[in-house]
């Protein structure tokens, strides 16, 4: 098996998309197609030829977009792709969700025979209504096409609106109301989030589950909620999460927060020009309130979560560096010295409640109350986990739209003013959380947590193929460098 082989490009003009800034190739012996199924390209064309055999006529498949991929050296690896799609008619499909799987031995080749559908209606051209899933013999790749998930088989009728989901999860908040059902995440095989809205604006977060996991997930945040309500202070955030659950399509359904995302709250840039003193009083007030909320989260006593083992944190950036130094060889020694000077910060710290995974995403304000969304994670660790993860990530969002690193396509820069209001989120954020958390937490472990995070950062720009990528890992690199040497 090889893990090596690796062909960076630049793809300005290569793919007229705004998913992907680079390519990227890696051989592996027991998945003779994953260089090619990394290949936008080829694909496209691959796909096109496979459509019009299968399905006849002039079908064209016009982009191939590469939005996110994984890989298991020897096993498996998993890409996903964004489509332009049209049938050589009238009916075109812009922005078409798919994903492609590559897996050792003829696995792909027996699940299409499993999955296929034995006959297509009439009405049935579109990719994920006509097809549940599409061999490709020269690449070795199971296609399936959204909505179609052999990992999540209620989607479809989520989608169509089968009864048991207007009854049990559109109906309290919509009732009779028409209401539009649009993807927001999808990730294959895990779970897909939809926006539920009707006409008169009101709205609804379904998400589906693999069979069997929407209840367990509905029971635990209902078990969550009544702990929080007798453990979290005044001053702690409000948990926004599932309130109905339709165990027949393994859905659940979620409130839309209110308020304004974190990340929001940095200026726009010159459209909506602040003074340096406005932007101080926007932003201060409301990062000391995050910082409070976080600090009334895990000072409580909240029961019945898992407990996160202890060497999670170090064992996640491990399998981070190694991920990004399959395919940056060049990074594969900054990345094992960096691992190495993590050693003496990993012992053992303080366990309290956390978010778990906590972006920038998930946390929204409204009139000075702190909410905290997508709480699936919830678990007993150290708590400066939660702070790292969320500054790092702003520090990612930082990064990935730095002005020092336009070009190739990719899209708008976050400009200079909405710079500043982020890197001010950042560290009234760290300031104010160091400031009033008790001794015992030990603000030393920072760096170890944050530099963890930071390397999930990195991977994130890798496997998600973002503009100028390479780059982006090189800076992360040197922040994190800039993080232990201070």
């Amino acid at each position: 098996m090889s893990s090596g082989g690796v062909r960076i490009q630049g793809a300005a003009g290569l793919y007229a998309n705004p998913f992907i800034g680079w390519s990227i190739s890696l051989e592996d012996a027991a998945l003779s197609g994953l260089a090619e199924a990394l290949d936008g390209e080829l694909m496209r064309a691959r796909l096109q030829a496979r459509l019009r055999l299968r399905l006849g006529g002039g079908w064209s498949v016009t982009r191939c977009a590469i939005v996110r991929w994984r890989h298991r050296p020897g096993t498996r690896a998993s890409i996903q792709y964004r489509l332009d799609v049209n049938d050589g008619g009238t009916r075109h499909w812009h922005g078409l969700m798919a994903s492609g799987s590559l897996f050792s031995g003829g696995k792909a080749r027996r699940l299409e025979k499993t999955l296929q559908p034995r006959t297509v209606g009439p009405d049935a051209l579109l990719p994920g209504r006509a097809l549940a899933a599409l061999y490709e013999p020269e690449t070795r790749l199971l296609w399936q096409f959204f909505p179609f998930d052999r990992a999540l088989p209620n989607l479809k009728a989520v989608i169509a609106q089968a009864l048991p989901l207007r009854e049990q999860l559109l109906a309290p908040t919509f009732g009779d109301a028409v209401v539009e059902l649009r993807p927001v995440r999808f990730r294959p095989g895990i779970g897909c989030t939809l926006h539920a809205r009707d006409a008169a604006g009101r709205g609804l977060y379904i998400k589906v589950y693999p069979p069997g996991q929407a209840a367990g997930a509905f029971d635990r945040f209902r078990t969550l909620c009544r702990a929080w309500s007798g453990s979290i202070a005044a001053d702690g955030p409000t948990a926004i999460g599932p309130r109905w659950c339709c165990d027949a399509l393994d859905a659940l359904a979620s409130p839309v927060a209110e308020g304004v995302v974190l990340t929001d709250l940095a200026p726009a840039g010159p459209a909506a020009p602040r003074s340096a003193v406005g932007r101080q009083q926007s932003l201060a007030a409301p990062a000391a309130q995050v910082a409070d909320a976080l600090l009334g989260l895990h000072r409580s006593d909240l029961r019945g979560l898992q407990r996160r083992p202890a060497d999670q944190v170090v064992a996640s950036a491990r399998q981070a560096a190694e991920r990004i130094a399959r395919v940056l060889p060049d990074q594969a020694q900054p990345l094992r010295d960096l691992l190495h000077a993590l050693r003496p910060l990993a012992t053992p710290g303080p366990v309290v409640p956390t978010h778990g995974d906590l972006k920038p995403e998930h946390v929204f304000i409204r009139a000075g109350q702190v909410q905290l969304i997508d709480l699936d994670d919830a678990v007993l660790a150290e708590p400066l986990q939660d702070l790292a993860m969320l500054v790092s990530r702003l520090d990612g969002i930082m990064i990935e739209h730095a002005d020092a690193y336009a070009g190739h396509g990719g899209p708008a820069r976050v400009d200079g003013a909405a710079q500043a209001g982020l890197s001010e989120l950042r560290d009234t954020l760290l300031a104010r959380y160091l400031e009033r958390m008790p001794d015992a937490w030990s603000a030393r472990r920072l760096a170890l947590h944050r530099v963890s995070a930071l390397l999930l950062v990195a991977l994130h720009f890798v496997q998600h193929l973002k503009p100028d990528w390479p780059l982006l890992v090189d800076r992360v690199l040197r922040h994190a460098w800039t993080l232990l040497r201070e």
